[in-house]
């Protein structure tokens, strides 16, 4: 029981962390595009 929860445990924060790094990439992306926008 205890083993199971942990291997859930670390595939929850495995899921989070990769949210986390596609939506900071989509966001960094973003920036990047508006401000070679505004330097254009």
């Amino acid at each position: 029981m205890k083993r199971k929860t942990f291997i859930t445990l670390i595939f929850v924060l495995s899921f989070v962390c990769l949210i986390v790094i596609m939506g900071g990439l989509l966001y960094a992306w973003y920036v990047y595009r508006q401000v070679h926008h505004q330097l254009m």
